[in-house]
């Protein structure tokens, strides 16, 4: 399970429900949580819950900035302490995926915003990619840095980066299809995350290796 952060600006109380809320969100959400479940985890009553988030919509929205944000900074810190591409790719994967595997609720959810235009959301990014020192898109500008080093071979970075994202998400997107389509798959398994970061990662270094150090 995902535990809650401090948020800044927020009161105690307020904070306790936030972190409520992230808990049931991330294992029924947003259609599936019930407010009343949600001010019962947090130990507070109905009417109290309502005071301070005056609709589950509101409260959803919270949770899902909060997590967007963890969710790019525990990808960033991993990524940033790598010494080279390869190692950013390995690194990017394994954490992204196990990242997104118990927010799954709120990634379905990000994917509906995304195709909104919703600026906030972008706005999070982006202020986020800036905490880092990223100008834009930390993929994209790693990605090029790469190839101007002679790490990996030449290829679009926007193009790469797009492919990189949707392979990692994807199958998370339609979790429950692909559980019943493919036999001995379980996207919460954490072994199985594991095996398919693995698989990932072995697949695109292969493709993106320079000439000269490609095999077989």
């Amino acid at each position: 399970m995902v535990k809650g952060v401090l948020m800044e600006g927020f009161t105690d109380t307020e904070q306790k429900i936030i972190n409520a809320a992230t808990a049931v969100f991330l294992e029924k959400g947003l259609d599936g949580a019930r407010m009343q479940e949600i001010a019962d985890q947090a130990g507070i009553n109905k009417a109290l819950l309502h005071y301070y988030f005056r609709s589950k919509d509101k409260l959803f929205r919270t949770v899902f900035q909060n997590e967007i944000k963890n969710l790019l900074r525990t990808i960033l810190d991993s990524a940033q302490s790598s010494q080279n591409f390869e190692q950013f790719l390995q690194s990017f994967i394994t954490t992204y995926m196990k990242a997104i595997a118990p927010r799954t609720n709120l990634m379905r959810f990000a994917i509906w915003e995304f195709g909104k235009d919703n600026y906030s959301i972008v706005d999070t990014f982006l202020q986020t990619f800036r905490e880092y020192g990223y100008p834009t898109n930390p993929l994209v500008e790693t990605t090029q840095k790469a190839i101007d080093e002679g790490q990996i071979r030449s290829l679009d970075p926007a193009h790469f980066t797009l492919s990189l994202l949707g392979v990692c998400i994807f199958p998370f997107m339609i979790k429950p299809f692909i559980e019943k389509l493919i036999p001995g798959v379980n996207m919460s398994d954490e072994h199985f995350i594991e095996q398919r970061a693995k698989e990932i990662y072995a697949m695109i270094w292969n493709g993106l290796k320079p000439p000269d150090q490609k095999t077989g």
